[in-house]
């Protein structure tokens, strides 16, 4: 299956596993942080967590990695899209999705290095021949 065969009916699929994965992501990470609040406010620290505690913490870790990871390949695929598929198809805004603003919103995450392959989307875009509406996208 080459790019050619490729339509633009991928991506809201696509759009959609990132978004699942981006929330899981984000539920593993809060979760995390409440474990590390609770430590704090009970003077302890995690290498004092009592066996139950570090199984249960041990999970939201993997599952933040788990999401993170699946997050880095469907951004690798993006990249791809960015690179490759028509603009339109990466800048249209239609039944709330929306790839740039996704990307730009990445930026923020710093698990996997979804930042750094957020990146690697927005300058795929960006050296492509833009109009200044979809420029002003790429920079805002």
């Amino acid at each position: 299956l080459g790019f050619n065969e490729v339509t633009h009916q991928i991506l809201p699929p696509l759009f959609e596993l990132l978004s699942k994965q981006y929330g899981d992501l984000n539920n593993a990470k809060n979760t995390l942080t409440q474990m590390n609040q609770y430590l704090a406010s009970s003077g302890r620290t995690t290498a004092q967590m009592s066996p139950e505690e570090k199984a249960q913490y041990q999970i939201q870790l993997e599952k933040r990695d788990a999401a993170g990871a699946i997050l880095a390949d469907v951004l690798g695929t993006i990249e791809k899209f960015c690179q490759s598929m028509p603009l339109d198809w990466m800048f249209k805004v239609e039944n709330g999705v929306d790839f740039v603003a996704a990307l730009l919103h990445l930026l923020q995450e710093d698990v996997a290095k979804i930042q750094v392959l957020s990146v690697a989307c927005l300058q795929q875009l960006a050296i492509r021949k833009l109009d200044q509406d979809q420029w002003y996208r790429v920079i805002s």
